[in-house]
């Protein structure tokens, strides 16, 4: 199947469930959350949760529908906060007007922190067949990932250069990459892999592949935003590919999988030298 159709399979089945989940009522706190979580996207970390789940269950499941669900607030509760005027300062995201830009900027501020720990609650209270364990590391998985040693200390490090340079060099951006969106990245791979009681060989592999992934991800976007020296283009260039590479090749070690699942696996590396 394409990988476009896949996309767009993942995100019917993750917008439904993200409507059933999310609290529907007229305060504007919600009316935030709403907007922000139901809006344009490719539901990209979810569908890593799935597909890396479907490598050894070959199937969807309810809850892991609703796992990935909650990861992909804790991911729009980091783009929400992203676009702040602290942060990147944007006015759109996708086309549509930023969270801050069509409420006010304390509504976004608690909007994005609204949704960290409700996607912990759901994790708790909405999956069925959740051992107390799977869904203790699985949001043990999500607070490493995003917390001072992952995504905010990235957030961090990204402001700080963007404060006095306008470019990035290839190594400042891996850095930045490896905790701003990289650690997200993998510990999605790892969540599939909790979902399914992975062998600790098998995981150790996904999560080499999430790690290239990640770094891959994010410099192809530091390119297109034209964030990276220009004599560090070309470089840039030739890592992605190398990173892709590398996500093939660990993807390979799996041989006796779900051949579908693998292969979405591999189409979502190649989306990003697409």
């Amino acid at each position: 199947m394409e990988l476009q159709k896949i996309i767009k399979q993942t995100q019917d089945l993750v917008n439904k469930k993200l409507n059933e989940l999310l609290p529907d009522d007229e305060e504007v706190l919600t009316k935030a959350m709403r907007y922000s979580l139901l809006c344009k996207g490719k539901r990209l970390r979810p569908l890593l949760v799935l597909e890396t789940s479907r490598i050894f269950t070959n199937a969807y499941n309810d809850d892991a529908i609703t796992v990935a669900a909650a990861i992909e607030m804790i991911h729009i509760f980091s783009l929400i906060h992203d676009d702040l005027p602290g942060m990147d300062n944007d006015d759109y995201r996708r086309g549509e007007l930023t969270c801050h830009k069509k409420f006010t900027e304390y509504d976004a501020i608690l909007a994005g922190d609204s949704l960290i720990p409700l996607a912990s609650e759901i994790i708790i209270t909405k999956t069925k067949n959740l051992t107390n364990q799977q869904k203790l590391d699985i949001i043990l998985k999500i607070s490493q990932a995003i917390g001072y040693k992952g995504m905010c200390l990235g957030q961090s490090l990204d402001v700080e250069i963007e404060k006095n340079n306008k470019f990035k060099s290839a190594m400042e951006a891996e850095r930045i990459n490896t905790f701003k969106t990289g650690y997200l990245f993998k510990s999605c791979i790892e969540i599939g892999c909790i979902l399914s009681n992975t062998l600790k060989e098998e995981q150790e592999i996904l999560t080499n592949y999430s790690l290239n992934f990640g770094k891959a991800f994010q410099l192809m976007d530091d390119l297109e935003d034209d964030e990276i020296k220009p004599e560090d283009k070309k470089t840039t260039q030739e890592k992605i590919l190398k990173l892709v590479d590398n996500c093939k090749n660990e993807l390979g070690k799996l041989k006796n999988k779900n051949p579908e699942a693998l292969n979405t696996l591999k189409l979502i590396a190649e989306f990003c030298i697409k």
